[in-house]
């Protein structure tokens, strides 16, 4: 394979062998930004006084599910530890963030598009997001694209943290997702979201794909675009139910729910602008309806209605100044193909990533 290298300001790993052997690789080859994030998930948890003992505890009880729902993960998260000198129970914490951390946050990370059909000029179907920055720490210097080369299974690009398997991204077999926060009352011990997502990733088909989300014993909320063979679903998940809805056109998304099935008391902690970061993206898709391709989604993304919290959202969060996205997306799976821009999409060009 190639050799690792940087691809528009964020460095690109590339893996291949069984899921250990990957998880190894990433594990040894990301081994900084692990470190990095680990040590601010413990100074988060220190500061709303979780001891380290009893952060460790509850990262372990997220384990047994893994294995169970998916021992090619639980293998590439034993992978990442091994390679990374890290103790298993921290790379489950770093996997485990969205359940363990994120509580404590309101939901407001991330805007997403999903198009397919006559939405898009060429019949296409496309989905995409900006990530939103999510911790106070966060920095655009530690995230990474991986390629991935399984032995088994699809080959892969994608993106995500340092210790996680891939987060977003499209595969050989033209399967892509993304994902944004959402939450309500209810959670559990059960699968973390992330591991989720990687499973997907391996799938073979759109079926399959969906089949790997419903299947999960899932510990928490959130909102899943899922592409393949030219269709596209989105899907509003909590621990207990969830709503497919099948995307013939168009759907811009933020992190409150739009179901009607699940019953807004149980609702909780998202800021406004997700409603208009939600309306603005759906305002933007229905006036290009017909005429919509990549070019037109990246413009899309660095909108900035509502500055600073904006679709192109724009917070100051620590000493690098203003960033309020890590990275921004846009898929086409039927191209088996993304393009990613590092940090806010106004500010950088999009990058051209195809899986190989």
């Amino acid at each position: 394979m190639n050799a690792d290298k940087s691809e528009g300001g964020i460095k690109t790993l590339e893996l291949s062998g069984d899921a250990f052997e990957i998880g190894r690789q990433h594990g040894l080859k990301a081994r900084e930004g692990i470190d990095y994030y680990i040590d601010g998930f413990y100074s988060g948890f220190a500061s709303r006084n979780w001891p380290t003992e009893k952060v460790l505890k509850e990262a372990r009880k997220y384990l047994p599910f893994v294995e169970d729902y998916s021992p090619e993960i639980a293998d590439e998260i034993k992978g990442i530890a091994e390679g990374s000198g890290r103790k298993l129970e921290e790379i489950l914490m770093t996997v485990a963030n969205y359940e363990l951390f994120d509580p404590w946050s309101s939901a407001r990370a991330c805007t997403a598009f999903a198009v397919s059909g006559q939405a898009t000029k060429s019949g296409d179907a496309y989905i995409g997001q900006n990530w939103d920055r999510e911790f106070t720490w966060d920095t655009i210097k530690y995230p990474i694209l991986l390629r991935v080369k399984q032995s088994s299974g699809p080959s892969i690009v994608g993106w995500t943290y340092p210790g996680i398997p891939l987060s977003i991204g499209v595969n050989s077999n033209g399967v892509a997702v993304c994902w944004q926060t959402l939450r309500c009352e209810e959670k559990k011990i059960g699968v973390p979201s992330y591991v989720v997502l990687a499973e997907i990733l391996r799938q073979k088909s759109i079926g399959e794909a969906l089949g790997a989300l419903t299947r999960a014993n899932r510990a928490e909320s959130f909102n899943v675009m899922i592409s393949g063979e030219n269709e596209v679903y989105n899907v509003e998940a909590t621990p207990s139910d969830l709503d497919i809805m099948y995307v013939d056109k168009y759907l811009g998304h933020a992190n409150n729910f739009l179901s009607k099935k699940f019953d807004a008391k149980d609702l909780w902690r998202f800021d406004p602008d997700t409603i208009i970061r939600s309306n603005r993206m759906n305002k933007l898709l229905g006036e290009n309806y017909g005429a919509i391709e990549p070019k037109t989604l990246m413009k899309f993304l660095r909108d900035h209605v509502n500055y600073p919290s904006s679709i192109c959202r724009h917070i100051y969060l620590d000493t690098e100044g203003e960033n309020g996205v890590l990275a921004s997306f846009v898929m086409a799976p039927t191209q088996k193909e993304m393009w990613f821009a590092c940090g806010n999409p106004c500010k950088s060009e999009f990058q051209r990533q195809a899986v190989k």
